[in-house]
């Protein structure tokens, strides 16, 4: 971790006389930090959060963006140490600030930190009750703990908020599901790909709790078609091969498992 960390300030480095060469201030350096081109790399996005960071020019406000951008940054390098410093640097910056309590959620939460996370995301929601994400957050990670009714009275709120929310509707499926309630969980996973017809997940979702009822034939259509939208979804091989060896399909199985 430690040489990541050094690698990227020596890129940062590297970067910023290029930035001075060719009279790319402050505003070159918010368009490096903010990514506003998808090919702007990482490490540079690094160089100009790190530059305006140092520059000592900007408001708490916006040194608070530079910190949690930054963070992203590192995090999308699996820094996730420098992520979380740049993440409570920006709230250090701008304690009113919801992104950072949400990203700082979200990176405590990939770290198994869920009660940390849960944390976070109820004071970015004191912050901001509109926060639909930091809802739809918070009931993943409550989920995960085993509350599920606090997971969907999340995700009830999430969608009350952005009723255009696939992966809200998505996630309250999955809680559903685990109440026991497949036809529910159908309902909402329905609306998750209606809305995102390239949800792959919703797909491998809809097709665990249809093969629960014993819907077999339309549980392997729903895994298809997730596998031909990511064929990279494990669980989604995972769970057809399942169903194939329910049925008999023993090659069709052993296919899928391997």
């Amino acid at each position: 971790m430690r040489d990541t960390l050094i690698k990227s300030w020596i890129i940062a480095l590297a970067l910023l006389p290029g930035m001075a060469a060719a009279q790319s201030s402050r505003e070159e350096a918010w368009r490096w930090c903010a990514r506003q081109d998808t090919a702007i790399s990482r490490q540079t996005q690094i160089a100009g959060c790190s530059w305006l960071i140092d520059s000592g020019q900007e408001t708490p406000q916006y040194q608070a963006i530079a910190f949690y951008s930054r963070g992203i940054a590192r995090a999308a390098l699996n820094d996730q140490s420098g992520a979380m410093h740049d993440y409570t640097e920006a709230i250090r910056a701008d304690p009113q600030n919801t992104t950072s309590f949400n990203l700082r959620g979200l990176l405590r939460a990939a770290q198994g930190d869920r009660t940390g996370a849960i944390s976070d995301y109820t004071e970015a929601i004191r912050l901001n009750p509109q926060a639909a994400d930091a809802f739809n957050n918070r009931g993943f990670a409550r989920n995960a703990e085993g509350d599920r009714l606090g997971a969907i009275a999340d995700y009830n709120e999430a969608i009350r908020l952005n009723p255009q929310f696939a992966l809200a509707f998505n996630n309250r499926g999955f809680a559903k599901a685990g109440q026991g309630d497949r036809e529910g969980a159908i309902i909402d996973y329905n609306e998750a790909i209606r809305l995102n017809p390239q949800f792959a997940l919703a797909f491998n979702n809809r097709g665990a709790s249809r093969a629960w009822q014993g819907d077999r034939a339309s549980a392997i259509a729903d895994y298809n078609e997730a596998i031909r939208l990511n064929p990279r979804l494990a669980i989604a091989f995972d769970n057809r091969g399942r169903v194939r060896a329910d049925e008999g399909d023993r090659d069709g199985a052993i296919a899928d498992y391997t």
